[in-house]
């Protein structure tokens, strides 16, 4: 039974890794492989059978992670690219997800300006489409280092339907990040007006306190 749940746990993770790289959402697609990795060890490091391992730390060897986070925490592009691609192969795509993940590739090149712009052209051609690529043209201008920018895409993607849980962690990245070069509370305070009941709002309480 154990074995049985913990597969579907791993089949649940996948899936959902695969569904953000079908959207064109790298970081989160990444971060769900890193959980899937270190989470496929732990069911293959355990059994029912072996007790005695079960009370055992977990020892996750840091470089599986890393393999698709480089340094300073940012995704490993190149392992990115292989893994959308192999997603990608046999999923069937309407013409604006194949706008988007043309766009979403452009971002895993590292032509942030040119993933821009071509989010930018979709959002005229599929206006229903605006607050998901409002959003991915955020992660943009975060990797750019344009910070201030990055805060107010992912804000209109907000408002504009995007209002999930990638969106709150997207929002709390840059108001910690912006806090942290600033020292001023400006951006935090900006997180809980939109956030009264948030995540992180423990966490932004004590940045400001």
């Amino acid at each position: 039974m154990k074995k049985t749940v913990s597969v579907v746990i791993l089949l649940a993770i996948g899936a959902f890794a695969a569904y953000s790289f079908f959207n064109g959402n790298m970081v989160t697609g990444i971060v769900s492989l890193v959980v899937l990795i270190l989470a496929g060890l732990y069911v293959l490091g355990s059994s029912d059978d072996e007790k005695e391992d079960e009370k055992k730390t977990l020892n996750v060897d840091e470089n599986s992670a890393h393999s698709f986070v480089g340094s300073e925490g940012k995704p490993d592009f190149e392992q990115a690219k292989k893994i959308r691609e192999e997603m990608l192969k046999n999923v069937k795509q309407d013409d604006v997800s194949l706008e988007i993940n043309a766009a979403a590739g452009l971002m895993l090149n590292q032509d942030y300006e040119g993933s821009k712009r071509a989010y930018e052209s979709i959002i005229i051609k599929y206006p229903q489409s605006k607050g998901e690529c409002i959003g991915q043209i955020g992660v943009a201008e975060f990797f750019l280092g344009n910070y201030e920018k990055a805060l107010e895409n992912y804000i209109e993607s907000k408002n504009n339907g995007e209002d999930n849980n990638m969106t709150e962690d997207n929002i709390w990245e840059v108001c910690e990040l912006l806090h942290k070069k600033s020292g001023s509370s400006k951006a935090v305070e900006q997180y809980l007006s939109l956030y009264p009941a948030g995540r992180y709002i423990k966490k932004a309480n004590k940045l400001i306190s």
